[in-house]
């Protein structure tokens, strides 16, 4: 008698709980839920959902979207490995990486000094690199600056800004060059005379810079 009178007190007690949730039984989902629902029901029947249905699976493909990125973008920046008679050059959209083609038989260290024998009069000049392997020499005078560098085949790798920039060939002292002129107007050009490889850029414009480039020499 008792057991039935504290089953049905608790009746009593949860009956307005049960009559709480009748109430919400026929709840209306906003139109947002219904659409997202619609979408991942038709997601879960599209061809690759079982490709992308758990984590460690998307994860590889969006692994493999960024190679794909990736790759593409090399592409369309056109990175060459062009080789010129003396030069290895990687083109991209806004430098170019140049090392030296043809390391045989060239000194390991500068033994012989270069310098430029045109007449540079009323400009300073100051060496600020001198290694062993790479010799960097800038000539100033006003708003004219002039750098130029001796550097040993095996080391050279020279990053040059390139961007929107035509690289052009031609000869001097007998031995390829290469040209251009980058964003800033400053005119470089790089040869290779059998034992180094040099690179002299200036704003003294192409001209007067290829006079420049024509009279290095050994210093004595």
């Amino acid at each position: 008698m008792a057991d039935e009178k504290r089953k049905r007190a608790i009746f009593e007690a949860l009956s307005p709980e049960y009559d709480m949730v009748s109430e919400y039984s026929e709840h209306a989902f906003s139109d947002k839920f219904e659409k997202n629902m619609q979408k991942l029901i038709a997601r879960q029947k599209k061809p690759y959902y079982s490709m992308i249905n758990t984590v460690g699976k998307r994860a590889a493909c969006v692994i493999l979207a960024v190679l794909i990125a990736f790759t593409a973008a090399i592409l369309n920046v056109e990175a060459l490995r062009t080789a010129f008679r003396d030069f290895f050059v990687n083109i991209f959209e806004k430098f170019s990486i140049v090392q030296s083609a043809d390391e045989n038989n060239s000194p390991e260290t500068i033994e012989d000094i270069y310098i430029i024998a045109y007449d540079l009069s009323g400009f300073t000049e100051e060496v600020w690199v001198d290694t062993e392997f790479d010799r960097r020499t800038e000539y100033v005078k006003g708003d004219c600056h002039i750098d130029f560098e001796q550097s040993v085949k095996k080391v050279f790798n020279s990053r040059l800004n390139t961007e929107s920039a035509d690289v052009l060939t031609f000869v001097v002292g007998g031995h390829e060059a290469m040209y251009y002129r980058d964003n800033h107007d400053y005119d470089t050009v790089i040869w290779d005379n059998g034992d180094y490889i040099f690179v002299l850029s200036g704003n003294i414009g192409k001209d007067e810079l290829i006079k420049l480039a024509e009279s290095v020499q050994k210093a004595e």
